[in-house]
């Protein structure tokens, strides 16, 4: 399996949640995370992760290693910036795709804690 670099634009709850999800998954690499608020929660997250965190799109997006950015602002202005200046062989997942990445990791979470809580009570 090869490796995948991703960038997430957004690092709001959804932003943060994807990385949360996604960090340490052997064949992806968090190339940065970029938000206007250096202060988001994602941001944060990210410098303790050591990943690198940009407030410019452009800048990041522009990475020629670059293989997915995941859009998580669903702001067009965001998704217009990314378009311009991303590689051609960059795909992007947009917010209604990142939003169904979350509610499917959140659903999972769920389920585990669930589990967990079963199996205690029959332990």
């Amino acid at each position: 399996m090869s490796m995948s670099n991703i960038a997430i634009v957004g690092a709001g709850q959804g932003g943060t949640a994807i990385v949360k999800s996604i960090q340490g998954i052997p064949s992806i690499k968090i190339m940065g995370v970029c938000d206007v608020n250096p202060n988001a929660p994602g941001m944060i997250l990210a410098r303790n992760l050591g990943i690198t965190t940009y407030t410019d799109v452009q800048k990041m997006v522009s990475n020629p290693a670059l293989d997915l950015v995941i859009e998580a602002t669903g702001s067009p202005k965001v998704q217009e910036l990314i378009t311009k200046y991303k590689g051609e062989n960059v795909s992007v997942i947009e917010s209604h795709g990142a939003n169904l990445m979350m509610t499917i990791v959140e659903a999972r979470e769920d389920m585990i804690a669930g589990l967990h809580r079963e199996a205690a009570k029959l332990a």
